[in-house]
């Protein structure tokens, strides 16, 4: 995110708030100007042709104990209803591994609903899938989301699933 869009962001955030709590939050321009530049988390965008933010993650780096790995976190992450359903979502992902990628990260994971999850693990864009609902997306499938940063939705849906079937196989 720069500078100059927190106050479409906080925006589009206000929306996804009002959409699933029926209130708008707490993350405010001010937040999003205080935090949300990278002193606490970072903020991924994605624009409109037009350069309107139309999706945002909010994620920050962590550490996987069990592995003894660094990686990336999405806390949360929202497409406008104007624009899903267009693999908006899957870019923004893309996005958040390669940069977490290039601060030396080797997994991403991140909440998701019990329907949207049970969603990607059957088209196998999941390393794991556990009852806690956080999906994780470790090597293969994090490398395959990180080295198509940018490509066009329908691009990266092909690419994650011949990942996914290439992981499956070695199984």
């Amino acid at each position: 995110m720069q500078p100059q869009e927190v106050e479409a962001v906080a925006g589009l955030w206000r929306g996804y708030m009002v959409e699933l709590f029926g209130e708008p939050g707490h993350m405010t321009p001010d937040v999003f100007r205080r935090d949300g530049l990278g002193a606490r988390f970072e903020t991924m965008v994605a624009r409109d042709r037009g350069g309107a933010p139309t999706a945002a993650a909010v994620w920050w780096m962590t550490y996987d104990a069990h592995h003894g790995v660094q990686g990336g976190e999405i806390a949360d992450m929202f497409v406008a209803p104007a624009h899903r359903a267009l693999g908006i979502a899957a870019q923004v992902i893309a996005a958040v591994a390669a940069a977490v990628r290039e601060r030396g990260g080797v997994f991403l994971r991140g909440p998701a609903t019990a329907e949207n999850a049970q969603r990607l693990a059957r088209r196998g864009y999941l390393s794991e899938a556990f009852p806690l609902v956080n999906v994780y997306w470790g090597p293969g499938l994090f490398d395959t989301l990180a080295d198509n940063a940018g490509a066009d939705a329908r691009t990266l849906a092909r690419r994650l699933a011949a990942a996914a079937d290439t992981a499956s196989s070695s199984v």
